[in-house]
C-alpha cells in the first residue's frame, strides 16, 4: 500500500479498466431499460413481470456480493473477477436468446449473480490506496464509470429503432467481452498472501464484527437507501414518463442521458470539493441537496408541472446521488482495510438488495410518478438523517 503522505495515482489501463468494471452493474440494466415495454409486448407478458427482471437481477447482485467479495478476501481479487466476468458473457447471451419471461427472469438473476464482481474493483481501490484518498477515487472512478450507462440507453434506443431488444443483449454480450479482456490483462492481483483470510470460518467472524460496528452498519442501511431511491428512479421513470408526458423511447434514452451526464459533472465537483473538504462535510452537502431536490420534484409532479420543469429536478435530483453513494462507500470503507471485499460487498449487497426489494413493492402498488417521487423522498430524507447522524462528530 501506498503511503498515506503520497496520493498515488492509478495508470490510465487499470484506471479506465477499473472504471469500466465498475460500471458492470449499472450497464446489465441501462442498456435494455428503453425497450422495457417491447419485451412485454414480445414475450406476452405483463408489465410488472417485466419490471421484475430489473428487481431479481438486483437481487442476484446483493447475494453475489456477498459470495464473491467475501471470496475475493479469501483467495485474491483476480480469479474470482476474470472468471465472473467471463459467466456474465454466458448470461447476457442467455438473455437475449430468452423464449419467455421465465427464462429471461432466470437468465437475469444468474447474469446479476456474476456481476456481483463489480465489489472487486472498490476492493482493490482499497488495497492499493492510504484512506486519505478512497473517497476521492471512488469519485473519480464514478465520474468516469457513469460514461457508460450514459450512453447506454441512447445506444438501446437507437437499436430499437431498427429492429428489437434482443439486440441489445448481444450488444452488451460485445462490450462483456471488452471487459473480460481488459480485466484479464490489466488487472494485477492487489491482495497479496500474507493479507488474505485464512479460512470462512475466520472469515465469519470479520463480517460479523462489521456488523456489529453500529457505525459501520449505519453506513450499510445508508447505502440500501440509496440504492431504493436509484432503483425506484430505474424502475419507473420509462412508464412514469411514457404515461404521464407522452415520452418516446428515444426521448426517454435522450432524458435518461442527460440525467447520466448529470451524474458525471457531480462527481467530477464532488472530487475537486473532496481536495479542499473534510469527506463527512461534503458528504451531508450532498445529502441535504440530494433531499432538497427530491422533495422539489415531487411538488411539481403532484401540481402537474411541464415536463420541462419535471425534467430540471430530476436532473438535480440523479446527479446529487452519485455522490451520495461514492461518499458513503468512502466513509464506510476507510478504516476496513483489514477485509475490503467483505466490507465492499456488505454495502454493494445492501444497495442492490433492499434497492430490489423497494422497487418491487412500489411497483406492484403503482408506476406513476407520484408513486415514484414520493418513495425517492422519503428514502433521500432518510439518508439526510443517517449521514447527519453517522458523521456529526466528524
Amino acid at each position: 500500500m501506498t503511503s498515506a503522505t503520497q496520493e498515488p495515482r492509478l495508470g490510465f489501463r487499470l484506471y479506465g479498466t477499473l472504471a469500466l468494471l465498475s460500471a458492470l452493474a449499472p450497464l446489465g440494466t441501462d442498456f435494455y431499460l428503453p425497450g422495457l415495454p417491447d419485451i412485454s409486448a414480445s414475450l406476452g407478458t405483463t408489465s410488472g413481470l417485466v419490471q421484475l427482471t430489473i428487481s431479481i437481477n438486483f437481487v442476484g447482485l446483493a447475494i453475489g456480493q456477498i459470495v464473491i467479495g467475501t471470496l475475493s478476501d479469501r483467495i485474491g481479487r483476480r480469479r474470482p473477477l476474470v472468471a465472473c466476468m467471463a459467466l456474465f458473457v454466458v448470461f447476457t447471451v442467455l438473455c437475449g436468446l430468452a423464449p419467455n419471461i421465465w427464462v429471461l427472469l432466470a437468465a437475469r438473476f444468474a447474469q446479476g449473480f456474476v456481476a456481483g464482481a463489480v465489489a472487486i474493483p472498490r476492493a482493490i481501490v482499497r488495497d492499493m490506496f492510504p484512506p486519505s484518498v478512497v473517497s476521492k477515487v471512488f469519485s473519480q472512478l464514478t465520474a468516469v464509470a457513469m460514461f457508460a450507462p450514459v450512453v447506454a440507453p441512447v445506444i438501446g434506443g437507437a437499436i430499437l429503432a431498427f429492429t428489437s431488444w434482443r439486440v441489445i443483449f448481444a450488444a452488451l454480450a460485445v462490450i462483456a467481452v471488452v471487459q473480460l479482456v481488459l480485466a484479464h490483462r490489466v488487472v494485477p492481483e492487489s491482495l497479496p498472501p500474507e493479507r488474505r483470510h485464512a479460512s470462512g470460518r475466520a472469515q465469519r467472524r470479520v463480517m460479523l464484527m462489521m456488523l456489529r460496528d453500529r457505525r459501520f452498519a449505519g453506513f450499510v442501511v445508508t447505502a440500501g437507501l440509496q440504492g431504493a431511491q436509484l432503483m425506484v428512479y430505474l424502475s419507473l421513470s420509462a412508464f412514469f414518463l411514457r404515461d404521464e408526458y407522452g415520452v418516446s423511447t428515444q426521448g426517454y434514452s435522450a432524458l435518461f442521458a442527460l440525467n447520466g451526464l448529470g451524474l458525471i459533472l457531480a462527481s467530477q465537483i464532488n472530487a475537486r470539493l473532496l481536495s479542499t473538504q473534510e469527506l463527512p462535510r461534503v458528504a451531508r452537502l450532498f445529502a441535504l441537496t440530494t433531499v432538497t431536490a427530491i422533495v422539489s420534484l415531487l411538488a411539481l409532479i403532484v401540481a402537474g408541472a411541464p415536463l420541462a420543469a419535471v425534467e430540471v429536478a430530476l436532473f438535480v435530483s440523479i446527479a446529487a446521488s452519485g455522490p451520495g453513494i461514492a461518499n458513503i462507500m468512502g466513509l464506510a470503507m476507510t478504516p476496513m482495510g483489514h477485509a475490503a471485499g467483505t466490507a465492499s460487498a456488505l454495502l454493494g449487497s445492501s444497495t442492490f438488495l433492499i434497492g430490489a426489494i423497494v422497487a418491487a413493492v412500489v411497483a406492484h402498488v403503482s408506476t406513476s410518478g407520484v408513486a415514484m417521487a414520493s418513495t425517492m423522498a422519503v428514502a433521500a430524507t432518510l439518508i439526510a438523517m443517517l449521514t447527519w447522524a453517522l458523521t456529526r462528530r466528524d
